[in-house]
């Protein structure tokens, strides 16, 4: 990993210096993503795929000329929003089909109020991720666990990174939680569009 990302920074070096010597910096956007994560022993898990905060993360980096000051941002965004985003900054029409919303507005001011949650899918379950917590919802139980999934009597898993950063405690199970369950299902189910800035 360490031998991977020295080389994968000379490359983009390369690419920016490059930028600068034929004077492309000033209209060009930058844009620096990766594959998602690998769990290397988090949650008991080795693997790559699960609906784990350490498999689904992915780094995100922009740079737009007169838009971005270099600050960061705590807000939610997806893969989904990066083409809307490039097609507001080369003054081309977004099509009507993408699911996406252009960041543009976020990368001008990275205060400003934006996605209420961000969704993805794999091996089974459906994950919504807001500010505060992250809501798995599995098709099925599965008591002993999987390569993907931790072991539980249960459909739902909530973890709460307010007060457990590391998404290690399951409070879904727990009675006390019972109305933050119930309102991130309607949240989920409402779906993306109404997690959309705005909504």
């Amino acid at each position: 990993y360490w031998a991977c990302v020295s080389f994968l920074d000379a490359q983009i070096g390369r690419i920016l210096d490059a930028l600068d010597e034929t004077g492309m910096t000033d209209n060009t956007m930058v844009v620096l993503l990766s594959d998602h994560g690998w769990q290397l022993g988090e949650h008991r898990l080795w693997s790559k795929c699960s609906n784990y905060e350490e498999a689904v993360r992915v780094p995100l980096m922009i740079a737009a000329p007169g838009i971005t000051d270099g600050r960061n941002t705590g807000a939610l965004a997806e893969l989904v929003d990066i083409y809307p985003t490039l097609c507001e900054f080369a003054g081309l029409p977004v099509p009507a089909h993408v699911e996406g919303v252009s960041m543009m507005p976020l990368l001008k001011d990275p205060s400003w109020q934006w996605k209420k949650a961000v969704f993805n899918i794999w091996g089974g379950a459906r994950s919504m991720r807001t500010v505060r917590y992250r809501l798995t919802v599995y098709n099925e139980p599965m008591p002993k666990g999987g390569s993907f999934q931790l072991p539980g009597d249960g459909r739902y898993e909530i973890y709460d990174y307010e007060t457990d950063p590391d998404g290690n405690v399951n409070i879904a199970t727990e009675s006390k939680n019972k109305a933050v369950l119930n309102e991130l299902i309607k949240q989920m189910n409402a779906g993306w569009k109404a997690a959309r800035p705005g909504n």
